[in-house]
Order: C-alpha cells, then structure tokens, then sequence
C-alpha cells in the first residue's frame, strides 16, 4: 500500500487544541494519528477520500486524495 504523511500547522504555533484526523472514506483511504499535527493517510483500494482535520466540531483543514488502482 501507498502512503503519504500530511501536516498541519495551528496558529499560534503552541496551540493546545487537539486537532483530530478522519477520513470520508475507509475503504478507500484510511488515516493513522502519527501525533497531534501529523497523519499518515494509507491508500486501501481505488477510488477518492476527503482527509478532515478538525478542533473539537470545528473543521479546520480538509485535503482531497485519490488512490490510483495497482499503488
């Protein structure tokens, strides 16, 4: 499997939110909490994902991702 490692970066930079990872669709991308500003984003199957980083209920970064079939 492929992966990729994203980051995110909170203003100000010592921030105590804890910022939490998703993704939309497992089955096609999965994420892993490497710590609080970084992930590994894993490619399952073909197909499309949203990576959703968020504070709380707040949104606060998403990425789109797409997993090619054979990586």
């Amino acid at each position: 499997m492929e992966n990729i490692t994203l980051s995110i970066t909170t203003v100000p930079f010592n921030a105590t939110d804890t910022v939490t990872f998703s993704s939309s669709a497992t089955g096609k991308a999965t994420v892993e909490k490497i710590d609080d500003r970084h992930v590994k984003v894993t490619g399952v199957e073909a197909g499309s994902a949203t990576i959703t980083a968020k504070v709380g209920n707040t949104s606060i970064a998403t990425v789109s991702v797409t997993v090619e079939a054979g990586s």
